[in-house]
């Protein structure tokens, strides 16, 4: 009888390519996941009231549950379904496709295209962002000069008191694009910041938590006696970065008697150490009293950019990359801003553990899986500097043969089984219509329409889709763009 030669199995360590790749898939996914999960919890104002409307105690799972949309006198229901995801993991997707291949994000394209584009589809999404998107839409409205004003109730809101987390919630992918280039993630984040946020906090509080982001996806600085200290370090160096772009908006912001952008920008340094500091006791108290303690509960301050943002990191220095537990109290932690706090604490979490910390069970039932991948590897290529293109653009296939398509901006009425083109998402089909009366006096309706694009995302517009409020000039350019780049893409041939 012959032996054969023992065989082993070689093991191979994955290259740090690989690795940030995972890290950058479990951020952006896990991102999306806390989103999704403590979207409902948001609303809740006691763990009672979540146990009489869903049957849970404690938030462990996707739930489905109706949400009234429309406001007081325009009232309709939004069917959210269990993994659905809101405003911020669809912004943080827009922000993505805005992001050219050095990594820097195209400004104009995300204030004239995708902002505008967005309120067709948004879900969940706040007051000063609603503001800021319809604003964008005006001719004279650019980057670096989108100021604005709406009414909250019986105040007067001003685009310099804008300091809400809205920004904070979409910088991720600025964070994976740029990685490894502290400098110029700092310059992105803050001409994505100022297009539609414009006080310090929501500033600063964007550029913290993606510095945050960028290090755990690079592996800086991570040593738990150093982290806080460090992005203490990183808030007092923060200034406006000097361009004559940015010296054009401060001369701006400043005009007035009673406006002065250094002054408020020293005091939100200072509030931002202050709350880093409370943040950094996350180990040695309850979590709830340092959130307490950040403002968090606070009706006026729950959802500022820096009472946000550094909850989030308390969660992360808290938890880890045990990616489970970081976002079940993150979303459990009703009276907060479950899940744009839950978003962000995951994010990290998700990075520093990597793909294989994601619950398999949250991880296949959130919204847009596969496109979610997608985009967190076209991310990695630009924050490799290996991107060829602008994958994540303007989907368009002149050469394609399909179904008849719709132009969006022509149709006037949706049925199942229908083929739409989108300026953003290409083409995608009707996968659901539903049409409801308008809770008012005068009546009227409103349809919702589920379309399901070949690119992957999943949205659900609203009659009527507002396509004209979008630049219809930066449409035609991004997408004359596209068009060159895929006509001088090598094509594969066949021996």
């Amino acid at each position: 009888m012959s032996t054969q030669p023992t065989q082993t199995f070689e093991f191979t360590e994955p290259s740090e390519g690989e690795l940030i790749r995972d890290r950058a898939v479990a951020a952006l996914i896990g991102s999306a996941i806390a989103d999704a999960m403590g979207w409902i919890t948001e609303f809740m104002k006691s763990h009672d009231a979540l146990l009489r409307y869903t049957g849970l105690d404690w938030l462990d799972r996707y739930v489905s549950w109706p949400k009234n949309t429309g406001g007081r006198f325009n009232t309709y229901i939004d069917q959210i379904n269990e993994g659905d995801y809101s405003d911020d993991t669809q912004l943080a997707l827009s922000v993505a496709r805005s992001t050219d291949p050095d990594g820097s994000v195209n400004a104009a394209y995300f204030l004239k295209v995708e902002l505008p584009l967005w309120m067709q589809y948004a879900r969940g999404a706040g007051s000063t962002i609603t503001a800021a998107a319809n604003a964008a839409s005006r001719k004279s409205a650019t980057p670096y000069a989108n100021f604005f004003q709406y009414r909250r109730g019986a105040r007067t809101i001003d685009y310099r008191q804008s300091g809400a987390n809205g920004a904070a919630m979409r910088v991720l992918p600025l964070a994976i694009a740029n990685f490894e280039d502290r400098t110029s993630l700092q310059t992105q984040v803050w001409i994505n910041a100022i297009s539609t946020h414009g006080h310090p906090r929501a500033i600063v509080g964007a550029l913290l938590i993606s510095e945050a982001q960028r290090r755990v996806l690079a592996r800086e600085e991570l040593h738990t006696s150093e982290f806080f200290p460090s992005l203490i370090e990183f808030v007092r160096e923060v200034s406006v970065p000097r361009t004559d772009e940015f010296d054009q908006w401060l001369r701006r912001w400043n005009d007035g008697d009673t406006h002065d952008f250094q002054r408020e920008l020293l005091v939100t340094k200072l509030e931002s150490v202050e709350a880093l500091q409370i943040a950094s006791r996350s180990r040695d108290l309850p979590i709830e009293d340092v959130l307490k303690a950040l403002g968090c509960y606070d009706k006026e301050f729950k959802g500022s950019g820096i009472a946000t943002t550094s909850a989030a990191l308390a969660l992360f220095y808290r938890y880890g990359g045990n990616f489970k537990a970081c976002v079940e109290h993150a979303v459990n932690l009703i009276g907060t801003d479950t899940d744009t706090i839950g978003a962000m604490a995951a994010s990290l979490a998700g990075a520093m553990g990597g793909s294989i910390s994601l619950p398999e069970d949250w991880t296949v039932k959130v919204q847009d899986y596969n496109y979610l991948n997608r985009v967190a590897e076209a991310l990695v290529d630009i924050g490799l500097r290996e991107a060829t293109g602008w994958e994540l653009g303007p989907q368009i296939d002149p050469t394609s043969v399909g179904p008849e398509s719709t132009d969006l901006s022509h149709a006037t009425k949706f049925t199942r089984g229908q083929r739409l083109v989108h300026p953003i998402f290409g083409r995608g089909w009707v996968v659901h219509v539903d049409t409801q009366a308008i809770r008012r006096r005068s009546g009227g309706t409103v349809t919702l329409v589920d379309v399901e694009f070949d690119v992957g995302q999943r949205v659900r517009l609203r009659t009527k889709p507002r396509l004209l409020e979008a630049d219809e000039g930066q449409i035609a350019a991004a997408k004359s763009r596209m068009l060159v780049q895929r006509s001088v893409q090598p094509r594969l041939t066949h021996d």
